[in-house]
């Protein structure tokens, strides 16, 4: 998978994520955004673990996802969803 991620990513697309990840607090922030987004550590998991083997990015990308998956199960726990009508309105 690594290798097949090196040659689909261009260039371009290795320095824009390399950009990215370099930070630790961005590389957090992006992999907690990313599972927020797609609602699934595992898939995103597999995915970074191949970026990460491709040398694309760095592994703290990967705490960021399990951060996402916390952070989503604390919004459906809340209950948030509630009060999403009342926050609008106003």
């Amino acid at each position: 998978m690594s290798i097949g991620l090196k040659k689909a990513s261009g260039a371009r697309v290795g320095r824009l994520i390399s950009k990215i990840t370099d930070n630790r607090f961005y590389g957090m922030l992006g992999g907690a955004f990313a599972t927020m987004i797609v609602q699934s550590s595992s898939t995103i998991i597999a995915l970074l673990v191949g970026l990460v083997q491709a040398r694309l990015m760095t592994s703290t990308v990967i705490l960021g996802a399990e951060i996402g998956t916390t952070a989503m199960a604390q919004l459906v726990a809340f209950r948030l969803h509630d009060y999403a009508l009342m926050i609008l309105r106003k």
